[in-house]
């Protein structure tokens, strides 16, 4: 898999690798001629219908402007490999910072993020569909930021606690399940651990 730190990809310089995900590697990056930082997402896998799903989610994410989603600025090629270009968030990602937010209060500002973001794709006759702290940013408040959403987990993903019993089964996945993925984050919130993948 190509390491682009210290490369450029369009017109962003690659600073340095900030997650490396089973599906992505994401990055930090700078945008020269707006003097601003940027995440910058490649998708490590060139089959077609990954590639496709991706070029979606772009697409999704570029339609819904909304203070608790996180903006696309720009998306492409570069070696072969899909990648998009994000706000950056100063505050990282949720998934890092999760002990932070086991006091009630915190909590449920961060919730009440979440769940704006959700009623704003919902809105929109859309399902998130991929809700989990991996997905869910932070910026420089602590305001959470989604992205990530417009299609199910493909085949062949790792079952994760925060898909639903349709989910697992491959059966039909609409907003339901995005209160599913909700309630298990506000569990793990709660009680510091997530119930079994795929209980109801």
């Amino acid at each position: 898999m190509t390491d682009f730190t210290g490369k450029t990809i369009g017109q962003f310089q690659i600073v340095g690798l900030t997650q490396d995900t089973d599906s992505a590697l994401v990055y930090k990056g700078f945008q020269p001629n707006m003097n601003r930082y940027v995440t910058v997402k490649v998708l490590k896998s060139q089959d077609p219908a990954a590639v496709q799903a991706f070029t979606q989610q772009n697409e999704l994410l570029a339609q819904i402007q909304h203070p608790n989603i996180l903006p696309i600025y720009d998306s492409g090629q570069a070696e072969g490999l899909a990648y998009r270009v994000m706000r950056f968030a100063e505050g990282g990602v949720l998934q890092d910072q999760l002990m932070q937010y086991y006091d009630p209060h915190k909590a449920a500002g961060l919730l009440f993020g979440v769940v704006s973001g959700l009623e704003k794709i919902h809105s929109q006759g859309l399902v998130h569909g991929n809700l989990e702290p991996g997905n869910i940013y932070l910026d420089k408040t602590g305001q959470p930021l989604l992205t990530d959403f417009g299609i199910s987990k493909a085949l062949g993903v790792p079952i994760t606690p925060y898909m639903s019993f349709e989910q697992v089964q491959g059966g039909l996945v609409d907003k339901r399940s995005d209160v599913y993925a909700l309630g298990v984050l506000l569990y793990e919130l709660l009680s510091g651990g997530t119930p079994p993948a795929g209980t109801a």
